[in-house]
């Protein structure tokens, strides 16, 4: 078991003519549940929660999602939400390096309704290398004996 902290600024896009200058960022809290097989190949089930941020300005053109109905027309809009993550990942190690993969969705209350349902979906790759550190149980394992003292 292992647990992840994580913050994700996304770039800023438009989907035009509906919104424009989106931006978004999630800060997520995850726990991985590992099972590692005799190839080096980890595979882990992804839980934990997020906190959403989603701010835009909504034009109302081509709303095909209705969502006049919850925001005006011609305006900016900003949203934040708690959420909850589930997924999977996949990583292969190489001696130091880790190739990974993973796939999570964010569930949570649509904005405005009470539905629970999934908001978003996300899938990373990535590249990983693993440097060696010293333990920290080095610290804190005293002189040894290595030290003449006086306990008098």
């Amino acid at each position: 078991f292992r647990a992840s902290l994580e913050y994700t600024r996304y770039n800023s896009v438009s989907v035009e003519p509906t919104w424009y200058n989106i931006k978004a960022s999630t800060l997520e809290l995850n726990g991985h549940a590992l099972y590692r097989s005799k190839e080096h190949i980890y595979f882990y089930l992804i839980g934990g929660f997020s906190y959403n941020v989603f701010s835009g300005y909504f034009t109302g053109l081509n709303d095909y999602m209705n969502l006049m109905a919850r925001y005006k027309k011609d305006t900016e809009v900003k949203t934040r939400w708690l959420g909850f993550n589930a997924g999977v990942g996949l990583e292969y190690k190489i001696k130091k390096i880790i190739l990974s993969a993973s796939f999570k969705m964010r569930l949570g209350r649509s904005d405005g309704y009470n539905d629970f349902n999934i908001q978003d979906v996300c899938y990373a790759f990535g590249i990983r290398y693993n440097f060696r550190a010293p333990s920290v149980y080095r610290l804190f394992k005293g002189p040894r004996n290595r030290y003449f003292l006086n306990a008098d």
